[in-house]
C-alpha cells in the first residue's frame, strides 16, 4: 500500500477517534476546533437523504475497546442496542456484537477502576467506515438520529478511554455448531460403576 494512502487512513482514524471519544453536547458549538457542529444545530432543519446503489469494496471490521466508568456497562450496552446500533444498521454497518471483559476471570487482574467493553462492527469498505463518521449525511437527521446523538453523548460521558483497530480479511465459513452425543453408548459415569 502506498505511503500516502496509509497516512490518509491513519489521519482518518485519529480524527474519528477524537470525534467519537469527546462528548457531543449542545453547550459546545464547536468541539475543540474540530469543526464538529453542536447537536442542536444538526436538528434545526430537516436533512432528508436518498441513497444510491450499494458500492462494492473490500470489507473491514472495526474492533473498538472502551474503558468506561465502573458499573455503567449495562446502560452503555442498552443504549448501544436501542439507540446507536439501529441507526448504524440503517446506514449499512453491521454490528457483530459487544462484550464486557470479565476481568475477574483473568487470574491476577481484578480491576475495580473501570469496566471494559469490546465492540466489533463490520463495514463494506474503508470508505464506508469513513462515511459513517458523518452519519447524518448518510441517514438523515430524523428522530433516530437524535436518539443516536443522545446515546453517543451518554456513552462519551462515561467513557474514560477508547481505542480501535481496523481489521481486514473475510469471515470464516465454518460457523460454530454443537453436536450432542447420541445415547447409543453407556455414559462414562455409568460405565465407571462396579
Amino acid at each position: 500500500m502506498e505511503r500516502k494512502k496509509l497516512i490518509s487512513i491513519a489521519v482518518s482514524a485519529v480524527m474519528a477517534s477524537l470525534i467519537w471519544s469527546s462528548p457531543l453536547r449542545a453547550d459546545r458549538p464547536e468541539e475543540a476546533g474540530l469543526g464538529i457542529p453542536s447537536v442542536e444545530s444538526l436538528f434545526q432543519s430537516p436533512h432528508p437523504v436518498r441513497n444510491g446503489m450499494p458500492v462494492a469494496g473490500e470489507p473491514v471490521s472495526i474492533l473498538r475497546t472502551f474503558r468506561i466508568k465502573k458499573g455503567t456497562y449495562p446502560e452503555f450496552y442498552r443504549r448501544s442496542v436501542e439507540e446507536v446500533w439501529p441507526y448504524f444498521e440503517k446506514i449499512g454497518a453491521r454490528i457483530v456484537g459487544m462484550w464486557q471483559v470479565d476481568t475477574a476471570a483473568k487470574e491476577g487482574d481484578e480491576s475495580t477502576e473501570y469496566d471494559e467493553a469490546i465492540l466489533l462492527t463490520r463495514y463494506a469498505s474503508v470508505e464506508h467506515w469513513r462515511a459513517t463518521r458523518k452519519a447524518i449525511e448518510l441517514g438523515g437527521n430524523g428522530p433516530d438520529a437524535r436518539a443516536l446523538y443522545e446515546a453517543v453523548a451518554y456513552r462519551n460521558g462515561v467513557t474514560l478511554d477508547t481505542s480501535f483497530k481496523m481489521l481486514r480479511g473475510g469471515l470464516a465459513q465454518n460457523g460454530p455448531y454443537y453436536m450432542p452425543a447420541l445415547e447409543e453408548m453407556p455414559s462414562i459415569e455409568r460405565s465407571k460403576q462396579p
